[in-house]
């Protein structure tokens, strides 16, 4: 979490957390801006996912049943609002790293697989 957290941050990223997430970044030296989950009150995450203040979700499922309706939630308020949902670490990293690279200007020597099929006709 935190090595991702940084990477999201050096791509020039601002992160908003729930409390648990938040105290865990700022222990890290993670700056972060705090957001109730939606049974904590207002403002809340699904507020902010739906009036555009949030860009991209990482929410990595835990097995209780409290974290599963708030994944339900979260994850229901992203795809309404047409935002890209993460559930794992490793897909976070890949996003942080590719981010960067974008961001950097620098080649990610990623291409499509059309582009790659034009080539070879």
């Amino acid at each position: 979490l935190v090595q991702v957290a940084q990477e999201f941050v050096d791509a020039g990223m601002q992160i908003i957390a729930t409390r648990g997430t938040a105290e865990r970044l700022a222990d890290a030296g993670i700056p972060c801006a705090v957001i109730f989950k939606q049974r904590e009150g207002r403002p809340n995450i699904t507020d902010a996912i739906a009036n555009g203040q949030i860009d991209l979700v990482v929410n990595t499922p835990k097995a209780d049943v409290e974290s599963s309706q708030d994944d339900s939630y979260i994850r229901k308020a992203a795809i309404r609002a047409h935002i890209p949902y993460i559930t794992t670490m490793a897909a976070a990293h890949a996003s942080a790293v590719g981010i960067g690279v974008k961001v950097a200007g620098e080649d990610s020597g990623v291409n499509a697989l059309q582009d790659i099929h034009e080539a070879i006709r």
